[in-house]
């Protein structure tokens, strides 16, 4: 055990150096890198000029580029998360070791310290991503659960329950695949996501403005050129037909679906201002977070 300390001493001083710069690194550019929430509920300051979000104007800097990836993937406030993160993984990887020779000590401290980074990933969530903070929960839960269940190996509770050492390891071995079968599952259904987003996050084409346009100003004439399959600018129609009022509703409704988002892609969560032509709402659409404005009748 002594010779595990030294060396173990000798390899966390030299790992030091790597948090140490990124530390250095990142605490050069603080004023720039540090972006603060106007609300609890994570809604970011805006630029007055260019009506961008603070968060996109900081990572698109190329001053910034060389260190983006130690926060872009961290809130704005929490841009120092990857040093800390890298020492809350030394602690329990090279510092714990080092406490004590016994084992069950060890695995003490370990569900203590683990139940302290599931607390802190529980209420401070500093990833941006909600995904990545549903994950790094799950995997501070496992952690704890290992270090549970090496305190119960060494203090002889699992021969109570009559698991040996053999029944310990295989249902340590189905929980963490269990986790990880989640974790994977998590990560398909995001990607899914993400690549339904990606067929109605575009900017419309003139053409396809001017068939929106014509359908929500009701244009009789642009309702007869979609609805004959004619698309091109500047078709004129010789002949009209004459709809009943549900035949219209479906045809504009048909049109618009095409170009605009559902209703049902849309959730509205909380009130969060409002203003003389109407309110805006904190929601998600199609799982992101997003400001919605809704018009006030008149």
């Amino acid at each position: 055990y002594q010779s595990f300390q030294v060396i173990n001493i000798l390899f966390f001083c030299i790992y030091q150096f790597i948090p140490l710069i990124w530390m250095i690194l990142l605490y050069r550019h603080k004023s720039e890198l540090h972006v603060t929430t106007t609300t609890s509920n994570n809604f970011f300051q805006y630029d007055a000029k260019s009506g961008l979000n603070l968060l996109e104007i900081r990572d698109s800097k190329t001053s910034l580029s060389h260190i983006k990836f130690l926060f872009k993937d961290y809130k704005g406030d929490k841009w120092w998360f990857e040093v800390a993160e890298m020492y809350r993984r030394i602690m329990f990887i090279g510092v714990l070791p080092l406490f004590t020779p016994s084992s069950s000590k060890r695995a003490s401290l370990g569900c203590i310290f683990a139940i302290m980074s599931f607390v802190y990933f529980r209420e401070e969530e500093p990833f941006r991503e909600a995904f990545t903070n549903i994950i790094a929960c799950i995997a501070q839960a496992t952690i704890l659960l290992t270090f549970y269940t090496a305190l119960s190996i060494d203090s002889g509770v699992v021969i109570n329950f009559g698991l040996g050492d053999t029944g310990t390891g295989i249902f340590l071995v189905v929980i963490n695949s269990l986790v990880l079968g989640l974790a994977l599952g998590l990560a398909y259904n995001r990607y899914q996501r993400l690549v339904s987003e990606q067929r109605w996050r575009r900017v419309l084409t003139t053409r396809e403005l001017n068939v929106v346009n014509g359908v929500m100003t009701e244009n009789e004439k642009t309702i007869d050129m979609v609805d004959d399959g004619i698309l091109d600018d500047g078709v004129e129609m010789s002949t009209r037909r004459h709809r009943s009022v549900e035949e219209q509703h479906e045809i504009t409704s048909n049109i618009l679906n095409q170009y605009l988002l559902r209703t049902k892609d849309i959730v509205f969560v909380k009130r969060v201002g409002a203003g003389a032509f109407g309110e805006v709402f904190k929601g998600t659409c199609m799982g992101e977070l997003v400001a919605v404005k809704t018009m006030i009748d008149v």
